[in-house]
């Protein structure tokens, strides 16, 4: 009965203690660490791999804007947003997805009866957190709540965190 208890008294902290290292966000960093995290209405969502199927960003340098769409993908969900027509990436400031011509998003989850889009904003933003062109970096995090035209209800994205090592130009 002793050795019960005392497997007990050790085991009870075990039941209660169902994080696990994949069921966590991954830091905020900005060190090119090819992370992409977010909850989407209050479940996980990770971004997995690199290039065209995980996480990475596309930036666009005009004679006199610059453009950055920023990716996150995994099984079956699909990030996109997108800074567009600014004179130059600033570091710590908003980019608002709401009545401004800057910025826009794509959330779009599949099923197996179909997917849904959500790319009409009802809140939400963008923020830079670093920009390193020579070290290909680009970190920042993000939140938005989004409605779809084919779809009912919103989608609610909340801590959102990048830190891109991955930049194509």
């Amino acid at each position: 009965m002793k050795y019960l208890s005392a497997i007990l008294i050790l085991a009870i902290p075990l039941l209660f203690s169902t994080c696990r290292e994949d069921d966590e966000l991954p830091p905020i960093t900005m060190e090119g660490k090819g992370t992409f995290g977010c909850l989407v209405n209050g479940k996980m969502m990770l971004g997995e791999g690199y290039l065209q199927n995980g996480t990475h960003a596309d930036i666009y340098k005009g004679s006199d804007t610059v453009a950055v769409n920023i990716y996150g993908y995994r099984d079956g969900q699909t990030m996109f947003m997108s800074i567009i027509g600014v004179p130059d990436l600033k570091i710590n400031e908003r980019y608002s997805f709401i009545n401004n011509d800057c910025c826009g998003l794509q959330y779009v989850e599949y099923t197996d009866t179909g997917q849904c889009t959500y790319e009409l904003p009802i809140s939400g933003y963008v923020t830079l957190s670093r920009w390193d062109e020579g070290k290909n970096i680009l970190a920042g995090t993000f939140q938005f709540t989004a409605e779809s035209d084919e779809c009912p209800g919103t989608v609610v994205i909340t801590e959102g965190r990048f830190d891109i090592g991955e930049i194509f130009y």
